[in-house]
């Protein structure tokens, strides 16, 4: 020890320097009870984050579907799809004026076969005369090419009416099933017309107008007051202009179907980016 300790430290400062002190262990119990109280309240939080955050996204989703169903329709003739809508608008006014003519020329058929199927006609010998119409033709084959041409027609016709009124225009979904209907409707008709005709045609034993009429219209058949080059001429475009509706149709379904699957896939990036924006918001 230091000479002068005894000056430097009081009696009872060095008593109290010289006595060892107690040792104090830390207390570990309360250090873990803490950290296990830490970890349950982060738990805690993170489960009640969890379920706001379930709970926010489905108001955000059950918002989003509310919104949808009560938001308007898309304008069909918007500017984003007003081609579309344009081109079919023009392809079923083109239908419609085809299917006119396809009538008015089987009407000027039927009309003269009706007035001419049971004239005769003298042999060329002087032997006898003979029927210039077979007695078993098949006028049935016209009157279907007929009603089928009539009812484009009539359909077209509503669907082109249809198309000028704004309220119904603006009615997609309806819109939607009622020209599907209509050109898969057609379609098909003029389909079996087209597979009739090109499978019976210039059969003899199954003779029906088209088929007598085209193979009887050169110059050794011709009769008085019966033309068969004109009636053949008029079954040749009702049968040709059938095929071109056909294809007509087909063109408009498939430009329906272009103009339906873009404006879904629209609709779709709408919906998404609506979405995003909500989790975005409600994240901020």
């Amino acid at each position: 020890m230091h000479p002068n300790a005894s000056e430097t430290f009081p009696d009872k400062e060095k008593e109290a320097f010289l006595t060892p002190q107690p040792f104090h262990r830390p207390h570990f119990s309360d250090d873990i009870s803490n950290s296990h109280n830490n970890s349950d309240s982060v738990h805690l939080l993170a489960s009640a984050r969890s379920h706001a955050d379930a709970r926010a996204a489905t108001y955000i989703k059950q918002r989003r579907q509310a919104e949808a169903r009560s938001r308007p329709p898309p304008r069909l003739d918007s500017k984003e799809y007003r081609g579309y809508y344009v081109t079919r608008l023009a392809l079923r006014y083109l239908s419609v004026l085809i299917s006119v003519a396809i009538v008015a020329v089987l009407l000027d058929a039927i009309r003269m076969y009706n007035r001419s199927k049971d004239r005769t006609d003298a042999f060329r010998n002087g032997t006898g005369t003979f029927r210039v119409w077979p007695s078993g033709l098949k006028i049935w084959p016209t009157m279907f090419l007929l009603g089928v041409a009539a009812a484009a027609g009539v359909l077209g016709v509503i669907l082109c009416l249809a198309s000028m009124n704004a309220k119904v225009r603006h009615m997609t979904r309806t819109g939607n099933i009622t020209t599907v209907l209509i050109s898969t409707t057609c379609l098909a008709l003029w389909i079996a017309v087209t597979v009739y005709y090109a499978s019976w045609d210039t059969k003899e034993t199954n003779w029906d107008l088209l088929s007598f009429a085209c193979t009887h219209s050169t110059k050794e058949y011709h009769y008085v007051n019966v033309n068969f080059q004109e009636t053949c001429t008029e079954m040749r475009f009702a049968i040709w202009a059938a095929v071109g509706l056909a294809i007509l149709e087909a063109v408009n379904l498939l430009v329906f179907v272009v103009w339906l699957v873009r404006s879904k896939r629209a609709q779709g990036v709408v919906r998404v980016m609506e979405s995003t924006s909500g989790f975005l918001s409600y994240g901020s």
